[in-house]
């Protein structure tokens, strides 16, 4: 909980806090952004991941969902990973870059190569799907 709070506590003193309502259970961008962030950090000490602001249980196991997905959440998760990135690359990059050992369930470090796109530039195009895999 404490992580959960800082995160909010950092936000506020970068001015980037955002009260705007979000979908999803999240109630708001930033309770987005502390449960992902807190999420990251319970993945490494197998601790149970939250699936928004209400509530502790995944319908699906949390290092399968992937942000490029069609799912409507998914599709709004990647959004606001998109945002966090824009608005604190810093501290999104530094999340991003803890390796698959440190945390299995990272949606910073998986959504990441997408978000910066092939040249390290703006957001690329999801590649097709194929239906074989």
């Amino acid at each position: 909980m404490l992580l959960h709070e800082i995160f909010h506590a950092m936000e506020s003193t970068r001015g980037v806090r955002s009260c705007r309502g979000i979908g999803f259970g999240y109630d708001t961008y930033t309770e987005f952004t502390a449960i992902t962030a807190t999420n990251v950090y319970c993945s490494h000490f197998h601790r149970p991941i939250r699936d928004n602001h209400h509530g502790f249980e995944r319908r699906v196991d949390p290092a399968l969902l992937s942000p490029f997905q069609t799912d409507p959440r998914r599709v709004a998760e990647f959004a606001w990973l998109t945002q966090w990135r824009a608005s604190l690359p810093d501290v999104f990059d530094a999340i991003a870059a803890l390796p698959v050992s440190y945390a299995r369930y990272n949606p910073c470090r998986d959504s990441r190569p997408r978000i910066l796109g092939a040249n390290g530039g703006g957001p690329a195009q999801a590649a097709p799907r194929r239906l074989d895999r």
